[in-house]
């Protein structure tokens, strides 16, 4: 289909040199094809000849976006705002090119300078509320929301973004609401083939069937496996290593001081050397971490991958001949699933982050346990289950404290005779848990509930709800961010962690058995719901499976009043 089309594009470029729309006639078919450093040539002779177009412009700092030139990108979008600044597209590229670099601050302010531009622009407000968000400010990002929901029409991706943000900030003044608009809006999404607009890693969180989780993510891997083929790479001939050895690679974009990097530590150096040698590819930041030093010095190589395009990426790992590509990202924010669409490897595994299908027919293995995934489980993913004998989640071999003593007292937690705890982030946080949790605070007397300080309209949120439930606001104590070793320090003055249930904790979790506080946990029907019961079992701690609501509150309450076990 492309090559007639190219063909035909060359043509009227041979018959008219100097018509800047046979010139972006073509640069979109390069866009197309994935081939944008061909696209921003054409752009280029565009522009040359019609040098003061802002659509022209507009397209080619996309371009430059999505070949990663980033600065040269935004000096593009700049020009524009010179010729035109009440241009609504530049100031909206110019924010997404700050929000994608972090600077929130920034962002908002291009954001607000497009919707004075164009005030009702729905996408505009969205990715307002987005920046908003990125900022923490909370209260106007869910205001806002609220104020496109009304003409929104069941737009999914309006409603994803509300359930987002009241997750994140604990606001379940109209969770219900969400919730049943929720099926209805993604139902109407996949009719119109646009599910792959709302984030996959978002319906790991929400209470909604699993085979509806499935259907999201495959519509984001129809997308990766679309642009795949319309790139044209195809993997070379792959040639099996003459030593006899597997050829392992790792590909992530959070070799760093992220929950993926600190599991992974002592991952690469405890491979067989006599049968596997192993590469890590990474493509995210090197953000000078112990971890990424350990990572890269636990390898066999490690090849950074982050100034690399999607195609140059996979040619780079079939170049080093891996007959085995392990992704360990899956759909989650920041992940580069494309350059595994696009089959560098002859076998390719889904490993440890997105705990859940990715609905995609190029990875044909999921490494997991038969507690998160169990063969009845099957059915609802694409991928085959590659069974560990135990848990499936990797760890550190060993987790190093903080030696300075931390009492309760440091913790604000000074006296109180029970302590539960969660350390999940507040978009694991739900209703349903809480709700539970205020039921055995109630039945446990000067018991406090300790939880992370994420945002400060949280902690109010969460203090007004425990109100409403006859909790005193004040037993909920709530611990700011400190680096690991101190967390694994502090997190000794807990009694029992309470585990969510709709996401488990995952990282968190593993961090709480390290110091010793067992996690009461209750596993759902997903691999999301599931991690809890898969560590503590692990951990020679089945008995802190509870089996209901009703168990995991009476386990709860019974150690509450039993120190010793």
């Amino acid at each position: 289909m492309a090559e007639p089309r190219e063909a035909a594009l060359r043509a009227a470029l041979a018959a008219a040199p100097n018509d800047p729309a046979v010139h972006a006639a073509f640069a979109q078919f390069c866009a197309e094809q994935g081939r944008f450093a061909e696209a921003a040539a054409a752009y280029r002779a565009a522009i040359a000849a019609a040098p003061r177009r802002p659509d022209l412009l507009n397209n080619y700092g996309c371009v430059l976006m999505l070949g990663g030139d980033l600065a040269a990108a935004r000096t593009v979008f700049d020009s524009i705002a010179a010729i035109d600044p009440h241009n609504f597209e530049a100031a909206m590229n110019l924010a997404r090119l700050a929000h994608g670099a972090g600077a929130h601050g920034e962002a908002i302010a291009q954001y607000r300078r497009a919707l004075q531009v164009r005030p009702a622009d729905v996408t505009a407000r969205l990715a307002l509320a987005n920046a908003l968000d990125g900022a923490r400010e909370g209260e106007e990002a869910l205001a806002l929301v609220r104020s496109v929901l009304p003409q929104a029409g069941g737009d999914l991706r309006v409603i994803c973004l509300y359930a987002h943000l009241q997750l994140r900030y604990c606001d379940w003044s109209d969770w219900p609401r969400t919730l049943r608009a929720l099926g209805p809006a993604t139902e109407a999404a996949d009719a119109a083939g646009i599910l792959d607009q709302v984030p996959a890693s978002l319906y790991l969180m929400l209470p909604v069937a699993p085979a509806l989780r499935g259907r999201v993510a495959a519509a984001h891997a129809r997308l990766h496996a679309r642009a795949a083929a319309a790139s044209g790479w195809q993997p070379p001939p792959h040639v099996p290593a003459r030593d006899g050895r597997i050829r392992l690679g790792y590909l992530s974009g959070r070799f760093t001081r992220d929950a993926t990097g600190q599991l992974t530590v002592d991952l690469f150096p405890a491979h067989d050397r006599a049968r596997f040698a192993v590469s890590a590819f990474s493509f995210g930041p090197d953000d000078g971490s112990d971890e990424r030093r350990r990572i890269a010095a636990g390898a066999d190589r490690f090849v950074d991958l982050a100034a690399h395009s999607h195609v140059d990426a996979a040619q780079a790992i079939a170049d080093a001949g891996i007959d085995i590509l392990v992704d360990l990202d899956g759909f989650v924010m920041g992940a580069r699933p494309q350059i595994a669409a696009l089959r560098p490897a002859p076998i390719q595994l889904r490993y440890l982050d997105f705990p859940g299908t990715t609905g995609a027919g190029f990875f044909d293995y999921l490494v997991t346990d038969r507690i998160v995934t169990p063969p009845s489980d099957q059915p609802l993913y694409a991928e085959r289950f590659a069974y560990l004998p135990g848990c499936y989640q990797v760890n550190a071999a060993s987790q190093a404290a903080d030696t300075a003593p931390v009492g309760r007292a440091d913790c604000a937690l000074a006296g109180f005779d029970t302590v539960f705890c969660s350390f999940n982030t507040n978009t694991k946080l739900e209703p349903g848990a809480f709700a539970l949790w205020m039921e055995i605070l109630a039945a446990v007397p000067n018991s406090a509930l300790w939880l992370l300080g994420e945002s400060k309209l949280g902690e109010r949120n969460l203090r007004a709800e425990a109100h409403r439930r006859g909790i005193d606001p004040l037993r909920l104590v709530f611990a700011p961010f400190v680096e690991r070793a101190k967390h694994l320090a502090r997190l000794a003055n807990a009694d029992l962690f309470l585990d969510s249930f709709v996401y488990n904790a995952h990282t968190t979790a593993s961090d709480a058995l390290w110091a010793g506080v067992p996690v009461l946990t209750l596993p759902g029907d997903s691999f999301a719901s599931r991690v809890g019961a898969s560590l503590v079992t692990a951990a020679g701690l089945p008995e802190l499976v509870a089996r209901s609501p009703a168990d995991y509150k009476a386990i709860a309450i019974a150690l509450a009043g039993d120190p010793a076990r």
